[in-house]
């Protein structure tokens, strides 16, 4: 009996949970970002593998970046940290300390991830669509409800949608 009330309890905590509905953010955009603070939802088809999941971003222009990928039961899948003196990408493939690691297995510089992500790349933003040095193309949907970054690179795709996003350390 005491089983039957447990699984009946756990479904209904887990069909609470799938049922939540998922609630529209309106972000709001600087023109200028020196600092965010973000949960994202990643979209990654890359080479013969395809990835969906939660995403934590933080990053300090222009040299800071923190990101943590997460697993269906939460457990870190990919964790990047960049520092002024230090990097360290560690995934299912190990640890790697050198950001040539990111541009061999992204196609994309370190500095110009950053510079993406922070909307450096103004004209980008403006027309909405651009190539950069002719490896990868970027598109921004960032003043309507999507709030996303795409790339479109030489190996595959990716989408970092912003579900929430703080621009201040306060």
């Amino acid at each position: 009996m005491k089983a039957k009330i447990l699984l009946i309890f756990i479904l209904l905590l887990f069909s609470a949970c799938t049922l939540k509905p998922h609630r529209e953010v309106k972000i709001v955009w600087p023109n200028n970002i020196q600092y965010i603070e973000a949960l994202c939802e990643l979209d990654l088809v890359w080479k013969d593998s395809r990835y969906s999941g939660s995403m934590s971003l933080i990053l300090e222009y222009p040299d800071k970046l923190l990101i943590d990928v997460f697993g269906p039961f939460g457990d870190t899948v990919f964790h990047m940290q960049k520092d002024v003196d230090k990097f360290i990408m560690t995934s299912r493939k190990g640890s790697f300390y050198d950001e040539g690691q990111f541009e061999d297995d992204f196609g994309i510089k370190m500095s110009e991830f950053i510079n993406d992500l922070t909307n450096r790349n103004n004209t980008a933003m403006n027309n909405k669509n651009s190539e950069n040095a002719k490896t990868y193309k970027i598109r921004y949907n960032l003043d309507d409800e999507q709030n996303n970054i795409c790339w479109e690179m030489k190996y595959g795709n990716m989408c970092i949608t912003f579900l929430e996003a703080k621009f201040s350390k306060q």
